[in-house]
């Protein structure tokens, strides 16, 4: 059997485990993968594509001044390598890689979209762009039913042209962490080893909902004075309002700011609740932290949103609020750390229900998108 070459094109992703898993299960003798990273040289990946032997090449991109220069870099390689397939992953990726792909015809132009419906309501003059690179694909790949929404009745893509593949997950990464690897994370960040600890793991944007925390964070505090609350992902355009927030409400021995932590598996077992909110039911495209919580074994509290809305369940794998609410977030917190039938119950249940995110499913049906 002939090997097929497929070109994964990234922009800015300088740390990712389901790549990790990718390379191990499906770079074989029957699928050769090679990236092209932009803007990640001398990152967590990149070390980790070499040690595996990986090809890779490395682009700088600055934005719409330098798009001619990367383009044409990025044609060179398509060129060189002349690859079966190419497969993009986040926008400039996007931008990039499939208008070059089309100039040299190759046939299969595939994309994952990683957001849903964002640029309608935060940057809606991008949605043209948007369209364009939808065009100009052969495959665009659905995180979520959200997704395809989108792509279908907003964007008017074909639905042929779209494929459901959902994020997998390797659940025996986030198994039995050792306790040694969780004291010295918590001394690490300084988080205390004698409280309750609620946990976010969201970069700070203003969808993710973060005010709403704090503000049921800093209610349930005065109920419950042995609390600790830790923002991971800690950086973004919304973080300075952020910022305010805390401030405002909490005195700045009552939180930990994490702004970036390659070991999420062992920082999820720092917590002993987690909350996930983003403000409306589109605005996540997946929400990988939805599955990562349950699969650590965490009691969540989460809003409806990505594919969150095809398998939360209110009370039975997570305390569901309605979005933008704080009031109900801080019910939520207290039901949880008082109410411990239910909060195993939660715990239970999450984990049985993140069976179907299985990292083989994914496996399986990305190869077959190649082969």
């Amino acid at each position: 059997m002939n090997t097929i070459k497929v070109i994964y094109v990234l922009d800015g992703i300088t740390k990712s485990l389901p790549f990790e898993w990718l390379v191990k299960k499906l770079n074989h003798k029957e699928i050769e993968l090679i990236f092209v990273l932009i803007n990640s040289q001398d990152s967590y990946l990149s070390n980790f594509l070499d040690a595996h032997s990986v090809s890779c090449y490395h682009l700088t991109y600055g934005g719409k001044k330098s798009y001619i220069n990367t383009a044409i870099k990025i044609l060179k390689i398509f060129r060189e390598e002349k690859p079966n397939a190419i497969h993009c992953h986040i926008r400039n990726a996007n931008l990039l890689g499939i208008p070059m792909a089309k100039i040299m015809g190759i046939k299969h132009r595939i994309y994952t979209r990683h957001y849903s419906t964002y640029n309608h309501q935060y940057h809606p003059k991008s949605v043209f762009i948007d369209k364009i690179v939808n065009r100009l694909s052969t495959k665009i790949i659905a995180i979520s039913k959200v997704v395809k929404d989108t792509l279908v009745n907003l964007e008017g893509v074909k639905p042929e042209k779209v494929q459901s593949i959902y994020h997998g997950f390797e659940v025996s990464e986030f198994e039995q962490i050792d306790k040694n690897k969780i004291d010295v994370m918590k001394s690490k960040y300084a988080i205390p080893h004698n409280k309750k600890v609620v946990g976010c793991i969201s970069r700070m944007l203003h969808l993710k909902g973060h005010k709403y925390i704090i503000e049921a964070f800093r209610k349930a505090k005065t109920k419950f004075p042995n609390l600790h609350l830790v923002l991971a992902n800690a950086i973004g355009p919304y973080k300075n309002e952020v910022i305010n927030y805390l401030n405002e409400a909490l005195n700045a021995q009552d939180y930990t700011l994490i702004e970036f932590e390659n070991d999420v598996a062992t920082l999820y077992q720092c917590f002993d609740l987690f909350i996930h909110v983003p403000i409306n039911k589109d605005i996540e495209a997946f929400g990988q932290i939805y599955v990562e919580a349950l699969m650590s074994k965490i009691p969540s509290i989460f809003t409806k949103s990505g594919v969150a809305n095809e398998f939360v369940i209110h009370n039975y794998n997570a305390y569901v609020v309605d979005y933008e609410n704080s009031e109900e977030i801080y019910s939520g917190i207290l039901k949880i750390l008082t109410d411990k039938t239910y909060k195993n119950q939660l715990v239970e249940n999450g984990f049985k229900s993140i069976e179907q995110f299985d990292f083989n499913n994914f496996i399986t049906k990305t190869a077959d998108l190649y082969v």
